[in-house]
């Protein structure tokens, strides 16, 4: 089983979260610039909950085993494949410092 926060380091990719005050208090998770190979087509996708972990999870849950593309558009591009296991769990050296 690998973290979101372990598979972000592992790939280089910023993992974002969003609170929006004025949607009461929506939080909006995804990795920066990101979007999922779905067919022949890309799609922007993001989590949404009332909590962190809950739009985080919700995430994973659109994201866990298809393939990501980064920078689709430009001789950049950078394609991933996101493990099945994937999981909201934080890392052990993050919770210690």
């Amino acid at each position: 089983m690998i973290s979101i926060f372990e598979f972000a380091d592992i790939i280089k990719q910023d993992l974002v979260i969003r609170y929006y005050s004025n949607q009461k208090g929506r939080f909006c998770v995804n990795l920066e610039n990101c979007e999922v190979s779905e067919n022949i087509c890309l799609a922007s996708v993001h989590g949404n909950g009332k909590t962190v972990d809950a739009a985080i999870n919700d995430y994973i849950s659109k994201i866990k085993g298809k393939t990501i593309v980064f920078e689709a558009t430009s001789e950049r591009r950078k394609e991933f494949g996101v493990p099945d296991d994937l999981s909201s769990t934080m890392p052990s050296q993050t919770l210690a410092r």
